[in-house]
């Protein structure tokens, strides 16, 4: 079998590296310039760049990372420096900037961290992930990385953890991975680290809130990401606002789609407030299959009064009623940013969906509204819907949308 580990890629670069050893603080440190290479298993270092003749080895499987520390004969305000700890020894490096510093001491972790997953892996005869090993291997070149639909342990996410930190990817998507809580600690250390991801999916997991507490403070962290999805996953009315909370922290967000998590009025509450309180570029608004209310789109709509930002409203399959119609209806009437709202598959009778269609003879801006799937029961009360609605030429767009719905009635 292949060692996944042939192809993970080195490190190399000049770097100073404090020549005694030992651990004694109190020791005079004397510092020399050797040229490192970072192999599959160790941080080995030469005399000069041709690698004729090497110097010291360190291997990777009994050593450990502490990030800038002190070394001796420094202080405070010098450089950054590297750590490594090994067969207790202490040795400290740095290379010719912070931020080269920096991407050492992420590089070696992150093959730490691979060999600490893979030796586990075979000492349990667990199976490698070999989604885990390609992008260890190939983490500065993925701009998008699909992981879905396949189950990824914790073990996995902790080797990826520092990799994901710096990789260049633009997209991450971990649906259907039965990601859990601890996932999510591990995973919400590296988004706030990494510099370029913007969409990250963790639809159809198992995140309940504390999960999406971890998730939240990775979030308020983060400068790039702007889009999220934690669609189909446990999340409850406090998970909600953890989440809500970011939107009010970060304006850069568009997108954070929550529906087919069992939030509630609550947590659908919690949404409405951040969007009323942040009026930045928030297209859609997703609460579908949330179990929210009427109480819920009373909030909705007090939102949608002052949000010029939300185009597109979907309420399906909860449990509003033709009061919670009603009133997004009066709201509705004086809305001219909004131009989609589907309230399918809710508790919602005739009267509703009366005051729904009459609310189009006042606003020709929405082109949709969706219905199907509620209470109604009289072929008469539709032909009076259609009725309404047929009244103004200008509202085609809604007329086809009621006329597609009225087909699924009796």
């Amino acid at each position: 079998m292949l060692n996944p580990l042939s192809s993970l890629s080195s490190r190399i670069g000049w770097v100073t590296k404090d020549r005694k050893k030992g651990d004694d603080d109190k020791r005079k440190s004397k510092w020399e310039r050797r040229y490192f290479v970072l192999r599959p298993t160790s941080v080995q270092y030469f005399e000069d760049a041709e690698q004729k003749k090497m110097k010291g080895e360190i291997p990777l499987d009994a050593c450990f990372v502490q990030e800038d520390p002190v070394a001796p004969g420094q202080t405070a305000s010098h450089e950054p420096n590297l750590k490594l700890v090994t067969g207790g020894r202490t040795l400290y490096f740095m290379a010719d900037t912070a931020t080269e510093t920096e991407s050492w001491i992420s590089a070696i972790k992150a093959n730490i961290a691979l060999n600490s997953y893979l030796k586990k892996s075979i000492m349990t005869r667990n199976r490698i992930d070999p989604r885990v090993t390609d992008f260890a291997c190939n983490y500065q070149s993925q701009e998008i990385l699909y992981m879905d639909n396949e189950s990824i342990s914790l073990e996995a996410i902790v080797a990826m953890q520092h990799p994901l930190r710096d990789c260049h990817c633009t997209t991450l998507s971990l649906e259907g991975c039965e990601l859990e809580d601890l996932h999510m600690q591990v995973l919400a250390t590296a988004m706030a680290d990494n510099k370029t991801i913007k969409t990250l999916n963790l639809a159809r997991n198992a995140i309940t809130d504390a999960g999406a507490l971890s998730l939240s403070e990775g979030l308020r962290k983060s400068k790039s990401i702007t889009q999220i999805s934690v669609s189909g996953n446990l999340i409850k009315a406090d998970g909600a606002g953890h989440l809500a909370a970011v939107l009010m922290a970060r304006r850069g967000i568009s997108r954070l789609n929550i529906d087919k998590n069992p939030i509630g009025d609550q947590g659908a509450i919690s949404f409405a407030k951040a969007l009323t309180s942040v009026h930045h570029h928030y297209p859609v608004l997703n609460l579908s299959s949330t179990g929210l209310g009427d109480q819920a789109c009373g909030a909705i709509g007090e939102m949608l009064k002052t949000n010029p930002n939300v185009v597109d409203v979907f309420l399906s399959h909860n449990k509003m009623t033709t009061k919670g119609a009603t009133d997004l209806a009066k709201v509705l009437e004086k809305i001219t940013t909004v131009q989609c709202i589907d309230v399918s598959s809710n508790t919602i009778d005739e009267k509703g969906i009366l005051a729904l269609a009459k609310m189009l003879e006042h606003n020709s801006k929405i082109l949709s509204v969706s219905i199907g799937g509620n209470r109604l029961t009289s072929g008469k009360t539709m032909s009076d819907i259609l009725s309404v609605v047929s009244a103004d030429s200008k509202l085609v767009f809604p007329l086809l949308a009621f006329e597609r719905q009225a087909a699924g009635f009796e």
